[in-house]
């Protein structure tokens, strides 16, 4: 994005906003969609910290995240192979489950 730049120089470069993203999949009981903060973590709050990141937090789960589920195949895939694995694994060992 800054090749052939002056990434040194007085000039801003316009780069495109970044979004961050977590998949969720674990075990606990989790909302659809939420967001972590990284200024939750700091030891002293702040009003306006110097520094926020917002991570939007999609649950994956099956049964969450439709949207998600039917418009992106790979992940789709991998919540059906989790949610099998899952299933089998009450039943036998993870290395099985997983086979």
């Amino acid at each position: 994005m800054v090749n052939d730049k002056n990434i040194y120089g007085t000039k801003m470069l316009p780069l495109p906003s970044p979004t961050f993203v977590v998949f969720y999949n674990g075990k606990q009981k989790r909302d659809e969609e939420s967001e972590l903060r990284l200024s939750d973590a700091f030891v002293k709050k702040q009003e306006n910290p110097n520094l926020e990141v917002i991570v939007k937090v999609k649950n994956i789960n099956m049964g969450n995240s439709q949207e998600l589920f039917e418009k992106c195949k790979p992940m789709r895939d991998y919540m059906i192979f989790v949610d099998k694995v899952r299933k089998y694994s009450q039943e036998q060992t993870l290395e099985d489950a997983v086979e």
